[in-house]
């Protein structure tokens, strides 16, 4: 699907849509997963039937960019994200909910640097 704004001299945006799978990507790309595929989606489940994210493609030529990607969208957005909001765990005990949450959050940094090579 082809999308021009301007005039005559006006580059031309582009929307490519792919399983993936006979086409590489490059740049920023928006994905979406749907988690049980026997369920059909519709306007009231949409958010909990289906994952949405992005990652932005550098060089899909080079090896390991997907690992790359997964990474960089660990560390930098779901990463800070979780260090700074301490409200998703719901432990009672706040010593125990600290230590959940510490050695949650360190097994995912160390996946993240596992990610990263």
């Amino acid at each position: 699907m082809n999308i021009q704004q301007g005039g005559k001299n006006a580059k031309m945006k582009r929307i490519f849509v792919s399983n993936g799978r006979n086409a590489a990507v490059r740049g920023p790309t928006v994905f979406f997963m749907r988690l049980d595929s026997e369920k059909k989606v519709n306007m009231k489940n949409i958010a909990d039937e289906v994952f949405f994210g992005m990652f932005d493609i550098d060089d899909p030529d080079q090896p390991g960019f997907i690992l790359d990607a997964v990474q960089r969208t660990l560390k930098e957005i779901f990463l800070k994200n979780l260090k700074t909001n301490t409200t998703w765990i719901s432990i009672t005990d706040p010593e125990t909910a600290n230590l959940v949450r510490l050695r949650f959050l360190n097994s995912v940094d160390h996946f993240s640097e596992f990610l990263a090579g």
